[in-house]
């Protein structure tokens, strides 16, 4: 009987053993750099216990790190995150849960340095050029930049964008704060050229008498740093040109400036930096070629007895000053025929006014338009032969 009671005690002993006592994570580790893997492993005690169905694992901080129910860990960013390990097993109450944990800081990459998406560039003046920076490791955490230029007045720098501010050179670095690791870009800072330009007015009438007027260049782009042109005369003895673009009228191209102008040259602007030119057309006029004349057909025949046929006159004022028109006749050489029109009209500077209506004349020979017109108080009377 007291060997059967042995047997039972011994029995219920052994059962006991079975149950789990703990769990632990066997190979703890307290620092891991961002980007770092590592398996953390697991075991429960006594390693002959029953009851025991699986391992948990849960970060704190997926943001930091993540770990998979294998017990991998993947470490993500900056900071301290805490890994804990859980299983449920049989004890003598019943169902419970068993843990264990360790404490992890994740640590960042050290940067061993840094690279400009560009060592050079240049800009033109005025314009803004981006400058970006890589960090080597490519994985390293991203750090505070400070930027400067060796060069402020040709170009400034503020979180990587480059403003160029005058033509020159300078040197542009990025250092992370509070290290010695550095990069540098070389900036040339190129002048805005002139690619384009062309006078205001592309014909200009004057007269003789001195008259001047100061042109208007358009300079393409308006911003180029340089506008400085040359300004030249086909024809110096017509008209001259000084280095403001100012023209004067000097002649007609006649001896003794009489009547049979106008007189013609081309001024020229040219660019010094780029070459780029433009032109003024310049016709110089005496006072009896202030007002000229062109004139409509219509039904010109020869006769016998001289030309005849119909004309309708347009007049011209080339000056830049109002010019009355007292007069407008037709006539041949004897002062045969003649047709005299009394208009009495004002002419604007440099403007233009047709005569209404056709004009007959007959049997003329070397037929004559004349017209009498005042200028500044005085009047003057100029012809024009109508040919067929």
């Amino acid at each position: 009987m007291v060997f059967i009671l042995t047997i039972g005690a011994c029995t219920r002993d052994v059962a006991l053993s079975k149950y789990i006592d703990s769990i632990i994570i066997t190979n703890k580790i307290n620092d891991v750099i961002i980007g770092e893997e590592y398996e953390f492993k697991a075991a429960y005690y006594p390693l002959d216990a029953e009851g025991f169905e699986m391992f948990t694992w849960q970060s704190s901080n997926n943001a930091i790190a993540i770990i998979d129910q294998t017990g991998l860990l993947k470490a993500v960013d900056e900071g301290e995150v805490t890994i804990k390990l859980s299983a449920e097993v049989t004890s003598k109450k019943g169902k419970i849960e068993l843990t264990d944990e360790v404490t992890i800081h994740v640590a960042p990459i050290d940067i061993e340095g840094i690279r400009l998406n560009r060592d050079s560039v240049e800009i033109l003046n005025r314009s803004t050029a981006i400058l970006t920076v890589s960090f080597v490791p490519e994985n390293a955490k991203p750090k505070e930049i400070e930027w400067m230029s060796s060069n402020e007045t040709v170009a400034s720098v503020v979180d990587g964008v480059v403003t160029a501010k005058s033509v020159g050179h300078t040197i542009i670095t990025a250092q992370i704060k509070g290290v010695d690791i550095k990069a540098i870009c070389n900036v040339k800072v190129n002048p805005i050229v002139v690619t384009g330009m062309h006078f205001e007015i592309d014909t200009v009438k004057l007269e003789i008498e001195g008259e001047a007027i100061e042109t208007k260049l358009i300079i393409v782009p308006d911003s180029a740093d340089n506008k400085i042109v040359q300004y030249t005369s086909s024809n110096p003895s017509i008209a001259s040109v000084n280095s403001n673009g100012v023209i004067t009228g000097l002649s007609n191209g006649t001896v003794n400036n009489t009547g049979t102008g106008p007189g013609k040259a081309i001024i020229t602007a040219t660019s010094m930096v780029s070459g780029v030119k433009a032109v003024c057309n310049v016709e110089v006029y005496s006072v009896p070629d202030l007002v000229t004349m062109s004139v409509e057909k219509e039904a010109m025949a020869p006769t016998a007895l001289g030309l005849s046929g119909y004309i309708k006159p347009t007049l011209h004022n080339n000056s830049s000053k109002p010019i009355n028109i007292v007069r407008f006749r037709i006539l041949d050489r004897y002062d045969a025929y003649d047709v005299s029109i009394p208009i009495g009209i004002i002419l604007d500077a440099h403007s233009s006014h047709p005569i209404e209506g056709w004009i007959q004349f007959k049997e003329t020979n070397t037929p004559r338009a004349v017209f009498t017109f005042e200028y500044e108080g005085r009047e003057y009377r100029c012809a024009d032969l109508i040919t067929p």
